[in-house]
């Protein structure tokens, strides 16, 4: 799978200075454990962060083990307070259909022409020619994984064995836009004016659900969207009782509130990657391709 156009990722206005400061900690913390692995193979160096830092990781993976909830709540507390996420736009027009960039080949965004093909690739198999509801969401997948070396085979085939959120919301961008809807219209694919289209993530794992861009989403769709949100909360609930039937930890879970954050997540399963958790490590863990 070879990509072809590139799609850009900025800070909107006002939040330019915090993502500055969350570049700067990602940076430093990437140096951090960079340098951890290196002096992790040197004698002196070595001997001397495996007591220091075995010490420091002490804490954490009690407090991992013992009580899970309680590590992800310190965890999103952290993420939280140190590297809180700016609110950001994308990249995706343009103009010139020659455009490329020179070093990568790629071209920089899509033309309306571009973006209406994609847009009518999904929604014209699907039978999405008409008729289409207030809200349309867009949900691209991945999963959450702990001590699991197939990790990629739990996202998504399409996106190369990455998670499929950036597809999703990128799509949903495109669905919005007018000039892409106008020549929708002159395919066959007529889209209400009234109608909105939303991306979105789906973590098979633990089942959450996050929306972009909904600062974007016209007030008079705001009924619908609590609507839906409603609707998403009752069928995570009741697949997540469905899923703790088949492990015994779970045993007695008849509510289905309670599956969804059943204390027994804990990376210590013999298979991690079959459990339903949602234990995730601090964002400097990984790299999030679009928040």
């Amino acid at each position: 799978m070879k990509p072809a156009h590139a799609v850009g990722e900025t800070a909107v206005e006002g939040h330019d200075a915090l993502h500055q400061r969350r570049r700067r900690l990602r940076r430093l913390w990437s140096w951090v454990t960079r340098s951890g692995r290196i002096s992790s193979g040197t004698l002196l160096r070595g001997f001397a962060s495996t007591l220091l830092l075995g010490a420091l990781s002490l804490f954490p993976l009690a407090l991992r083990i013992l009580s899970p909830l309680a590590h992800a709540r310190l965890i999103r507390w952290l993420n939280a307070q140190f590297l809180p996420e700016p609110r950001t736009e994308l990249r995706f027009m343009r103009e010139d259909s020659d455009s490329q960039e020179a070093t990568q080949s790629l071209f920089q965004g899509f033309t309306t022409a571009e973006m209406a093909d994609r847009v009518a690739g999904v929604l014209g198999p699907a039978g999405l020619r008409t008729g289409h509801a207030r809200l349309v969401l867009v949900l691209g997948h991945g999963s959450t994984s702990l001590n699991n070396p197939h990790e990629s085979a739990y996202d998504c085939g399409a996106c190369g064995g990455r998670t499929g959120g950036p597809n999703a919301r990128l799509f949903a961008r495109m669905a919005n836009h007018p000039e892409v809807r106008s020549e929708l219209a002159a395919r066959g694919i007529r889209i209400p004016d009234d109608t909105w289209f939303i991306g979105g993530y789906h973590d098979t794992c633990s089942d959450d659900i996050d929306l972009f861009d909904i600062e974007n989403l016209p007030q008079g769709h705001r009924g619908d969207l609590a609507r839906v949100r409603e609707t998403m909360d009752r069928a995570r609930a009741l697949s997540a009782l469905e899923r703790t039937r088949r492990f015994q930890a779970a045993r007695g879970i008849s509510d289905p509130a309670a599956a969804l954050r059943a204390p027994w997540r804990t990376p210590t399963g013999i298979r991690p990657q079959h459990q339903r958790r949602r234990l995730r490590g601090p964002p400097w863990d990984h790299t999030r391709t679009l928040p």
